[in-house]
């Protein structure tokens, strides 16, 4: 962390977000695919926040690697404050971060559930929409969550904020349908009364 907060470190981190693995991964990435702690990822961010944006060559950014590899909601959130859109972003599965977040609440243990519930909720409300994406093979995220066999909670959190989503989006379709619709004047039989 010193080493980052000197101008060489800055100069050297600076170089290293030009490089890319095979994956193409950037330093980022690997460092989320790593468990890094969160100071380190801030740190890096800072000096560098279009490394968040970055996709490697399965379309994925540092967010993805993130929900895929490691399971801190500290560096999730830090990763979104950087690259909120990231949390949308579709890989080459067709999978947002939250289908990968779901797909991994399955290997909850009664330990970790709380912190697969937060990440999740973190991740919803980043993009509150991708609560209804689905992947390549047709599933969503509560598809996702179930097939893996994720705690009870993490379903139901994931069914309540589908109502939610869908009453919401039905709302806004009515809303918008009455907004447009023209005003219509009762017909008397006859002549208007003057």
């Amino acid at each position: 962390m010193d080493y980052l907060d000197s101008p060489e470190g800055k100069e050297d981190a600076a170089g290293y977000a030009l490089e890319r693995s095979t994956l193409g991964w950037n330093f980022l990435h690997t460092l989320c695919w790593s468990g890094a702690p969160c100071d380190l990822i801030e740190r890096v961010v800072g000096i560098c926040p279009s490394l968040a944006s970055d996709l490697d060559v399965l379309g994925r950014t540092p967010l993805h690697t993130s929900v895929c590899y490691a399971l801190d909601v500290d560096v999730v959130s830090q990763l979104l404050t950087a690259d909120r859109s990231a949390a949308s972003i579709k890989d080459a599965r067709g999978r947002t971060p939250l289908l990968y977040a779901c797909e991994k609440a399955g290997q909850a243990t009664v330990s970790t559930e709380q912190t697969h519930l937060r990440l999740i909720q973190t991740l919803i409300k980043a993009s509150p929409g991708t609560i209804f994406d689905e992947d390549e093979d047709e599933m969503s995220a509560i598809e996702l969550a179930v097939c893996s066999n994720a705690p009870t909670a993490i379903v139901e959190t994931l069914q309540k904020v589908a109502v939610h989503m869908g009453k919401r989006a039905q709302t806004m379709r009515r809303l918008a349908r009455a907004k447009f619709v023209p005003s219509r004047r009762r017909s008397t039989g006859g002549a208007s009364a003057a």
